[in-house]
């Protein structure tokens, strides 16, 4: 994983208590620099790989209110097909004896979306393949940060917590170290996250930069509509930070405790998949 390799001593007493204890852990092995690195690259992999998933969903999302609020004011139109091509690039047709009846999605919403590959089909013929990755840019400045600060954090939290608690408590240091860490990360880099949703959200973006646009918000909403969301989001990562980071602890101490160590990087790293 982006963590990289990571040192853990295994209390023999450890053994008691059964196969799969909770490893103790020491001091991580990796420099800062290094873990900077592969938490930087790992998160521009990983913003590259799932925008056009997130933009897709975002549409979706945006794309029902939308249609309630402009199908009640009956601008919806119907025509013959080749009258339709003329109006949108993707009439929804149906057949009426020997023609062919078609509609336009309502004004300033066509095409309708039907679902995440459709959605990313049809973004690309209408916008450009490049308007798929609407939003990378302030989702780069959110990762890059996000994963440095939630990873670091979490190593340094749960190696101090580890050596505070006793034995038979080992576990909350994992969960515990998640759950704060996840906290910090999420707020510190919440005005980044509105301004990616919202610039998903437009297929016409007015500001011509990041910056023009979190100055924008704030002079008009505030400064207090950066962390609008803030709530759920947090009861959404946190719980789920603090669950994921016991299983993995408890599944590595496990696979570590009970299979041989690993003979070159590559197999390691498969193990590291594995595990997460």
């Amino acid at each position: 994983g982006v963590r990289g390799s990571r040192s853990t001593s295994h209390d023999p007493s450890a053994q008691a208590h059964g196969d799969w204890a909770m490893p103790q852990p020491t001091q991580p092995e990796i420099k800062l620099w290094e873990r900077t690195a592969s938490s930087s690259v790992g998160a521009i992999v990983t913003a590259l790989a799932v925008t056009p998933l997130d933009l897709a969903k975002t549409r979706l999302q945006v794309q029902a209110a939308k249609w309630e609020a402009v199908a009640q004011q009956g601008s919806c139109e119907i025509g013959s097909k080749e009258w339709m091509l003329r109006v949108c690039k993707f009439p929804e047709c149906m057949w009426a004896g020997r023609f062919q009846v078609c509609h336009c999605a309502c004004h300033n919403l066509s095409p309708p979306f039907k679902g995440t590959f459709d959605t990313m089909h049809k973004i690309a013929r209408i916008e450009g393949g490049w308007a798929l990755w609407n939003g990378l840019r302030p989702t780069l400045m959110l990762q890059i940060p996000s994963t440095v600060i939630y990873l670091g954090m979490y190593d340094h939290l749960r190696y101090r917590l580890a050596h505070k608690l006793p034995p038979d408590r080992q576990w909350l240091a994992p969960t515990l170290s998640g759950m704060a860490a996840r906290t910090l990360a999420a707020s510190l880099v919440a005005p980044l996250e509105l301004v990616r949703t919202r610039r998903m959200a437009a297929s016409k973006w007015p500001y011509p930069t990041y910056l023009s646009a979190m100055r924008g918000i704030s002079s008009e909403e505030g400064y207090g509509a950066f962390f609008r969301g803030i709530g759920p989001t947090l009861l959404r990562d946190v719980p789920f930070s603090g669950m994921y980071w016991w299983g993995v602890e408890a599944v590595s101490g496990g696979l570590h405790a009970n299979l041989s160590p690993a003979t070159n990087t590559r197999e390691e790293m498969y193990r590291e998949w594995v595990i997460g």
